[in-house]
């Protein structure tokens, strides 16, 4: 069984592969290209981060390894997040899902990772040494929340949510999120990144849409 690091020109079959293979499991239609545009990038860059088997003259089963430097409490780490397994309905029971997590924990050795993350049935995944860990937040604000909490600061505090065109205040949010005890370390590119931005709490999670608050006198 041979598996092989992808490239630029594997593009359309693993997009094609995760959408039938996703969409069947989860029942409803998978769209890759629009649910992780900074992941489905067609260059040998983004590629190289999965791993594929091919069988009968096509790609039949996949793994992403995606390493992220993160910052804690002024350590610099090496964070990754193992993702995308998938087999083609067709070519389940062969052991290729097996074959490829091994060789996932064989490309987090070989980069040095610190700690990795994957998302699943922990049944699955519990023997590769994965386990239940960490915290989700997610916030929200409405009416009440702001008179209750900026009661006597002012009426100059607003909320505003940030665009990805707002390059000011992308910047603002980025010094933010640097400041944080736990921070991710993102490319000039994943800053102007408006729904993906700042991580709240110290969690490691699914980022979320963030909002930020400022005042007019700033």
């Amino acid at each position: 069984m041979e598996i092989t690091r992808l490239k630029k020109e594997n593009y359309d079959e693993l997009i094609a592969l995760l959408n039938e293979v996703f969409s069947n499991h989860n029942k409803r239609e998978s769209d890759f290209e629009k649910d992780l545009p900074k992941m489905c990038v067609r260059d040998d860059e983004h590629m190289q981060k999965h791993f594929g088997i091919f069988a009968d003259g096509r790609l039949v089963a996949a793994i992403g390894v995606y390493p992220l430097r993160i910052d804690i409490a002024g350590e610099r780490l090496l964070f990754s997040t193992v993702g995308n397994v998938a087999t083609h309905p067709d070519y389940e029971g062969r052991g290729y899902m097996n074959a490829l997590l091994e060789h996932a924990m064989s490309e987090l050795d070989s980069i040095g990772a610190d700690a990795s993350r994957l998302g699943g049935l922990r049944h699955r995944y519990n023997r590769f040494g994965y386990e239940m860990c960490g915290s989700r937040y997610s916030v929200s604000f409405n009416g009440q929340n702001r008179k209750n909490w900026f009661s006597g600061k002012g009426d100059d505090v607003i909320f505003k949510k940030i665009e990805a065109s707002d390059l000011e205040m992308l910047k603002r949010a980025c010094k933010l999120q640097k400041s944080c005890m736990l921070a991710v370390e993102r490319s000039a590119e994943n800053k102007v990144s408006a729904e993906r931005l700042i991580e709240l709490g110290r969690c490691f999670g699914r980022a979320m849409k963030k909002y930020i608050a400022e005042t007019e006198a700033s």
